[in-house]
């Protein structure tokens, strides 16, 4: 043991010996008493920094123990020993303070030790001189202790609370605060008993109120902000009732200052007092809090007084709502005696035909008052009511505040008191008596004012009536009848939103009133020659069961009954994105999915499925297959069957395993792949053969509704015959010539790929064969190396998504075909479609298997791919097309993972800035943007390349956006070193004045930036 401590006293870095020794204790192979014994010479030297050093080395031997390691007679020994330090040399009581910090947590630390260690310190050490981390260590020594032995620090009394007053008066360094703080919050919430001595502690701890921190402004750096002081000082008064003496005296008087913050930090302390306040302590200051709360909400210019008087107004009633009630006094409660008050001052105001600032914040004092209790909030209602009622009534032009005249703001008023009843259970509520002239005032509102502003406010009172529920039966069916009225008169979009929500919600609330009276009226409309408009009310309507039944019925029976042709287009439609829109509503459960899926998904498919072999010929389908003597790809058709398959796709997300699914999925399985029509009951001549390359466009395009379906459905879900529909797919991608066809079965065929990845394996190995074997790609024709090209990309797709490992195959037959002139740029734009999310398929909507970072890691295994295909090409298309893929790849990265590949994509996007592609040189110019401002060393050695392009794009004539970004790019070189940027000084300053001539204000605007930021170089 000699031998260690000479040895470490001889080089103090080495930390091996401390481990060393630390483990031979903690062994038992030696004990804490012989590491004492042994340092005794050194550590009873006459030379202090000897001694110093000597507790440094038993300090870092402590601190690499476990906390019990140690036992009770050990760390008694160890204590009386540190304790007995303190009272050394001044200059040793740093390293035994952080020694006693170790040791105050240790498991077997007995309470006499920890009474030993505060007396010792208390005693000993001058804390008020210490340095600061000194005084850090001796508050944490203190929390420590007082959390672990609270019941021994108790027994110290009213001298241990004496000391510690001393110990933290004046304390200024807001680390060593935000310690006091929180020690002396624990302090008084563990019990200790505070005295005579209450006074004092209230004193040392308010004397820091208000804070304001700002290390800012001094120059310094803090991780301790502002908020943090103020909320644990804020934690301190809060936290017993003994201070409400002295604590609310000082928030009034605070009130009255000048400062804003001041009043803000006074209202909510306030605020978190009264959790601990009672009667006794807030008894005597209600009136004088009353009065200072009315003369900062009057007169205060600042939102966040109001609010925090506000706030403070509804805690505080909130408190006397609780306070215990005299039954054998005649007084009154001392709630109902305080709202007396209140509305005193209120009521005359709220009565007043004018409508100044004044009249506008006695309604905000109303409401939050009322929000407070179910008691205040009755009072509330039953004085204020009546008055806003008469208001409400008038049509005052006067609008002296924000536009609102007196009606609108009793209105407003009214509409938001009966919301917060809302929030409370009343046995006789106290609207009750006053609903139908409410309901007679917002009918009237609702349906002959020419007020938007007054029509939206009548909206939202329908709706606080409603969650009330004390609407009759009869009053319901009025409220139907009202908002079918404001519907017909078609108002401006908000509004209009606005009266389907209210109309949906009491379709969810009372479904039978929706049955009997809105839908029937919506339909009859219909009936009359009404719009299409009328298909989103009834989707609005759809949130309950029963109402969707019914109208599902409805709009199936319409669509089932319109003829597709250019005239219908519209109808469709509508009610197609109704359909749409009751699919993705987020109400919808299982059992509506379940009966969507048989009277919504297999109907609608089957009229689909109808409607394309009735127009096989092209003189029956719309007009413009008849122009063009053949299925076109605007065929009217096309759109709807898109649309269809959304309000399908919306289903089958949503559809769990279960015998409804089983019969779904067995039915379109039997449709497509045994083009069985009997399926779906269909009744049809013609052959369905949709997989067929020589069908008919109409039939092919019905491909549209596998990606809707089976690929929709969950990875759990077993799909029979799923080999043979892949070859089918494939076949159809690689030989149909139809291009919306062969791009969904693209689709479908990816997305089967990605969610199934084993019975998928044998069409990936054919898709490998088929690029691999398949000679003279140039021969073939554009149309068929579309076809290709999008199967690739889609499949591409799936297979980076999923992590496959055969990803990197394919993507390098995608780098292949970007030297092709014909399709060259269409697969670069196919890296766009690759990273880029998708709706239809191969999302998480759809279930589809996306593994994180899937990005980033398809970014490490493109890219050295993409450098060696750049460097060893010598075609420019080639070249071009592979910048352009870059530019979409970077687009969709993260600027980190960039930054990690600087060196390889420098040369790359220096190259691109040739280009005259917009698309193409605003993703680079925001790439080197971002480099420039995180690598500026390493951008120094190709400053003047990048120079000239920045110079010559910001008078980029196609494009405004690529001038900004190069001028904004001119303008971050500045931050490189001004010994390197130097010489560019004058030429850049010189160019930018003729920018500043540009005939767009947005280009001026940063040229100027960046002209100011170029002039400030070297100064």
């Amino acid at each position: 043991m000699e031998e260690m401590i000479k040895l470490w006293l001889s080089d103090k870095n080495d930390d091996h010996k401390i481990l060393k020794c630390a483990q031979q204790i903690e062994n038992r192979e030696q004990t804490i008493s012989d590491l004492v014994t042994a340092l005794g010479p050194h550590l009873t030297n006459t030379d202090t920094k000897t001694r110093i050093d000597a507790c440094t080395l038993l300090s870092n031997v402590i601190h690499k123990l476990p906390k019990d390691c140690l036992n009770q007679g050990e760390l008694e020994s160890i204590v009386q020993f540190l304790c007995s330090r303190l009272e050394d040399h001044y200059t040793l009581q740093p390293v035994v303070l952080s020694l006693l910090l170790q040791l105050s947590s240790a498991d077997n630390l007995s309470g006499e030790n920890a009474r030993s260690i505060i007396t010792s310190m208390f005693k000993e050490v001058h804390i008020q001189t210490c340095m600061q981390h000194d005084r850090l260590k001796i508050f944490q020594i203190l929390g420590t202790l007082l959390d672990i032995h609270t019941k021994d620090v108790i027994t110290m009394g009213r001298d241990f609370l004496y000391q510690y007053i001393q110990v933290i008066d004046g304390e200024q360094d807001p680390r060593n605060l935000l310690a006091i703080f929180q020690l002396t919050k624990n302090l008084i919430e563990s019990g200790f008993p505070l005295f005579d001595l209450v006074e004092e502690l209230f004193d040392v701890s308010s004397c820091y109120f208000p804070i304001d921190f700002n290390p800012a402004a001094a120059g310094k750096k803090s991780t301790i902000t502002n908020l943090d002081l103020v909320s644990s000082l804020r934690s301190v008064l809060a936290s017993t009732k003994q201070f409400a003496q002295y604590c609310i005296p000082l928030m009034l008087e605070k009130l009255e200052s000048d400062v804003e913050s001041a009043k803000i930090d006074s209202l909510e302390t306030l605020t978190a007092c009264l959790g601990c306040y009672g009667k006794q302590e807030l008894e005597r200051y209600l009136s004088s809090l009353w009065s200072d709360v009315k003369r900062e909400v009057n007169q205060s210019s600042s939102e966040e007084i109001e609010n925090g008087c506000l706030t403070f107004l509804t805690s505080l009633l909130s408190n006397l709502s609780s306070w215990p009630v005299d039954q054998k006094s005649e007084k009154a409660t001392d709630l109902k005696s305080f709202l007396d008050d209140v509305l005193e001052d209120c009521v005359p105001r709220l009565q007043a035909q004018s409508d100044d600032r004044s009249k506008w914040m006695t309604g905000h004092v109303v409401l939050a008052c009322a929000k407070s209790s179910k008691i205040a909030c009755s009072q509330i209602v039953t004085t204020v009511l009546p008055i806003l009622l008469q208001n409400a009534q008038s049509k005052s032009p006067s609008a002296t505040l924000a536009g609102q005249s007196v009606q609108q703001s009793a209105l407003d008023n009214l509409v938001k008191l009966t919301a917060v009843c809302g929030q409370f259970h009343f046995e006789n509520h106290p609207v009750l008596k006053k609903k139908e002239e409410v309901l007679t005032i917002l009918n009237e509102v609702a349906l002959k004012s020419e007020n938007e502003q007054l029509k939206c406010i009548a909206v939202a009172g329908f709706a606080s009536l409603l969650k009330l529920e004390i609407l009759s039966n009869n009053e319901l069916t009025e409220l139907a009848s009202v908002l079918f009225k404001m519907i017909n008169l078609k108002p401006e979009p908000h509004l209009r939103g606005e009266v389907l929500s209210v109309a949906g919600y009491l379709s969810s609330q009372h479904p039978e009133v929706a049955k009997s009276h809105l839908i029937p009226c919506v339909m009859r409309r219909m009936k009359d020659g009404g719009d299409e408009s009328c298909f989103d009310v009834l989707a609005s309507v759809c949130t309950h069961f029963d109402v969707l039944k019914l109208v599902l019925g409805f709009i199936m029976e319409r669509i089932v009954n319109t003829k597709v042709d250019e005239s219908s287009g519209p109808l469709l439609h509508a009610c197609l994105e109704s359909l749409q829109k009751m699919t993705s509503s987020s109400w919808v459960g299982n059992t509506e999915v379940e009966y969507m899926a048989l009277n919504l998904v297999l109907p609608l498919l089957k009229r689909c499925i109808e409607v394309t072999l009735e127009l096989s010929v092209p003189e029956q389908c719309c007009a413009n297959c008849h122009i063009f003597e053949g299925i076109s790809k605007e065929c009217a058709s096309l759109p709807i069957l898109k649309s269809a398959a959304i309000v399908i796709r919306n289903v089958c997300q949503k559809l769990k395993p279960g015998k409804s699914t089983d019969l779904v999925i067995q039915l379109i399985v039997s449709l497509y792949n045994n083009s069985e029509l009997s399926a779906l009951d269909i009744k049809s001549d013609v052959h369905f053969t949709p997989f067929h390359p020589k069908a008919s466009p109409l039939q092919t395009r019905t491909l549209c509704f596998l990606p809707a379906t089976i690929c929709a459905l969950r990875p759990n879900i077993e799909i029979p015959e799923l080999p043979e529909l892949e070859t089918k797919l494939l076949n159809t991608c690689l030989h149909c010539s139809d291009q919306p066809s062969y791009v969904f079965a693209a689709k479908a065929l990816s997305s089967l790929v990605n969610k199934y990845k084993k019975p998928s394996d044998p069409i990936l190995e054919k898709l490998k064969s088929h690029f691999d074997t398949e000679p003279n790609w140039n021969l073939k024709s554009e149309e068929d190396k579309m076809m290709i090209l999008t199967l690739l990309i889609w499949i591409c797709k799936a297979l980076v998504l999923s992590n496959h490992p055969d990803s990197l195959i394919f993507i390098k037959n995608l780098l292949f075909w970007m030297g092709d002139d014909s399709v060259g740029e269409v697969a670069a734009a196919g890296f766009d479609i690759i990273l880029r999310e998708s709706n239809e398929v191969l999302s998480l909507s759809s279930h589809s298997s996306i593994r994180l970072m899937h990005k980033q890691r398809f970014f490490l295994l493109v890219i050295p791919e993409i450098v060696s295909s750049f460097k060893s090409s010598k075609n420019k298309t080639r070249q071009t097309n592979i910048l352009t893929a870059l530019s979409h790849l970077i687009g969709h990265l993260p600027k980190q993972v960039l930054m990690q590949h600087f060196k390889e994509l420098l040369p790359l996007l220096t190259q691109a800035l040739h280009t005259d592609n917009t698309q193409l040189l605003k993703s680079v110019l925001s790439t080197l943007f971002c480099f420039i401002q995180d690598t500026t060393e390493a951008m120094t050695p190709h400053l003047e390349n990048l120079m000239k392009h920045f110079l010559r794009l910001s008078k980029f004539k196609q494009d405004i956006d690529v001038r900004i970004k190069a001028i904004q790019c001119i303008g971050v070189v500045t931050l490189l070193p001004p010994i390197v940027i130097l010489p560019f000084k004058n030429d850049i300053v010189r160019h930018l004045l003729s920018v500043l001539d540009d005939r767009k204000r947005d280009v001026r605007t940063e040229a100027s930036k960046a002209r100011s930021e170029w002039f400030l170089v070297g100064t």
